[in-house]
């Protein structure tokens, strides 16, 4: 399920629903509620898919995308086009290709769409490439290098050990990243643009032009989880 509602628009809005055909099949429709006939349609008849690719459904400017699937063999991925009703093609960012990255981020930010997915290496350590997907939807651009090395004497959860074994059986201790990226917000002014980390039961947030950080919640009894987040809620006054 998806919802396709812009409040500064108007009050109208739309359901979006891949609903599937056969039970542990790959065959797929969607079916699209609509607010001013307060009815359901079928929009898309059927397609052929793998069902882990239509996760985390996210609104932008007109059309609902699907966070990309590093399991799929394809170098694109699909959205839906509301205006027309229509399954469109969206490239992957050509380094997300050679190797399975997983989705770290993928969400929406005063109309950019934003994805981050996770690198593999010593050397990608604290660092997050911030993909923008291009007005035009024909590929993506790396809007923004965020280096957290600055946090690291406030928060060393944000990365973590673990023992292997080189070639001469001797232990080593790499080091990985140990956080998630909660949401990346688009500021009124670009300067004031920021990202927002969870690790070790803590949240941050990390401006990435000002390079400034702040703790924004500490919780000692309960693990964060990406999927318990929103953006909004529902109160008068401003989070």
């Amino acid at each position: 399920m998806a919802l396709a509602f812009h409040q500064t628009e108007c009050v109208c809005y739309k359901i979006v629903c891949i609903r599937a055909l056969e039970p542990d099949g790959d065959l797929f429709q969607i079916q699209v509620y609509s607010s001013d006939t307060r009815t359901w349609k079928i929009c898309v008849e059927s397609f052929s898919a793998q069902i882990s690719k239509y996760e985390y459904p996210v609104y932008c400017n007109g059309a609902v995308y699907w966070a990309p699937d590093y399991r799929s063999t394809s170098s694109n991925f699909l959205y839906l086009k509301l205006d027309d009703e229509q399954l469109k093609m969206l490239p992957l960012p050509v380094e997300m290709m050679p190797y399975e990255r997983s989705i770290m981020y993928f969400g929406e930010s005063r109309g950019h769409l934003h994805l981050i997915f996770n690198t593999d290496g010593e050397e990608h350590i604290l660092r997050v490439n911030v993909y923008e997907m291009l007005k035009d939807r024909s590929g993506w651009l790396v809007k923004y290098r965020v280096q957290l090395d600055g946090l690291l004497h406030d928060f060393p959860c944000l990365v973590s050990q673990y023992q292997i074994l080189d070639d001469f059986g001797e232990v080593e201790y790499p080091h990985q990243n140990d956080f998630d990226v909660v949401d990346v917000v688009r500021g009124k002014e670009e300067d004031d643009t920021f990202v927002v980390l969870s690790s070790n039961r803590k949240m941050i947030r990390y401006n990435v032009h000002k390079k400034s950080f702040k703790e924004l919640y500490r919780c000692e009894n309960y693990n964060l989880h990406l999927s318990g987040f929103h953006r909004y809620i529902e109160t008068l006054s401003s989070v």
